[in-house]
């Protein structure tokens, strides 16, 4: 039986991953934080068997906590892990300007460092089993817009990180891969943090912050909008497939810009971006 971690796993993609492993066959390690009160809950929201289910406790901004799981690999799996989903995060909008450093610098911290640092530490087990590292990315990681360029940062670094290790670990007999969701019905819009100072009076982007927010929330719970099913079917046809693309773009928005992307010269498809942009915040 094969074995994959997926962090983040209380909802959203995460969730819908457990389940979709599970009910294929898998052994899944599902890490979240404070897992003694959460658990239970989980299982609940769960309509498969969950005798494979291996919860574990993980914060991605603590590094003693990724060593453990180490250690736990080590102890209970012979130090092997055919997938590692990295798929924890949340996201920073706002204006650079109305962020504070504390934001900025947590941003990267899980979205980032977390990710970086548990796949420093998980990669003797990977590298035993010849297994996969599929990074949860987003759309955001290819291409960026007013107010999200903090968000984007930590995506476009989840990708220059992800590009890096396909060429660094595949003598290793480690493949990887990035996921880059569009906009999807998920609690993603609900947890979003955004800038201490984004909706303050004396922030110059009010008017454009309050615009953006409201966009996304009617975004995200469009009808056509899809759910978490696609990209959890996603991660699960990658992990069982022989070969492993670079990355691939989840959802019709997703899709669309990375079509204008493959077609368009540089110049030309940036001014379509200003163009769009101009259309939503005005500017």
């Amino acid at each position: 039986m094969k074995t994959v971690l997926i962090t983040g796993a209380s909802s959203g993609f995460g969730l819908k991953m457990v389940h979709d492993f599970l009910d294929n066959g898998w052994k899944v390690i599902a890490t979240i934080r404070d897992v003694e009160n959460r658990k239970s809950d989980i299982e609940n929201k769960l309509t498969c068997d969950i005798k494979n289910l291996d919860f574990f406790e993980l914060d991605m901004t603590k590094k003693e906590q990724m060593n453990n799981l180490a250690n736990h690999l080590k102890e209970n799996y012979s130090n092997k892990l055919d997938v590692l989903i990295n798929n924890a995060g949340f996201g920073t909008y706002g204006a650079l300007e109305d962020i504070t450093e504390e934001q900025l610098r947590y941003q990267m911290e899980v979205n980032f460092f977390g990710p970086a640092l548990l796949t420093q530490c998980l990669l003797p087990a990977l590298r035993q089993a010849q297994g996969k590292i599929i990074n949860i990315s987003s759309l955001m990681g290819r291409y960026s817009c007013p107010l999200a360029s903090v968000y984007s940062a930590s995506k476009y670094a989840l990708e220059g990180l992800s590009e890096g290790l396909m060429y660094e670990l595949k003598s290793f007999g480690v493949d990887v891969c990035t996921i880059q969701p569009g906009g999807h019905r998920t609690n993603f819009v609900k947890s979003v943090i955004w800038g201490d100072r984004s909706f303050g009076s004396n922030s110059v982007y009010q008017g454009k912050s309050n615009g953006f927010k409201a966009m996304m929330e009617k975004l995200s719970q469009r009808k056509k909008a899809p759910g978490a099913d696609k990209v959890a079917m996603t991660a699960l046809k990658i992990a069982n497939s022989n070969s492993t693309p670079r990355n691939i773009l989840v959802g019709g928005d997703a899709n669309f810009v990375g079509f204008l992307q493959s077609i368009l010269p540089q110049n030309i498809y940036r001014a379509v971006m200003f163009m769009a942009n101009k259309k939503i915040f005005g500017s």
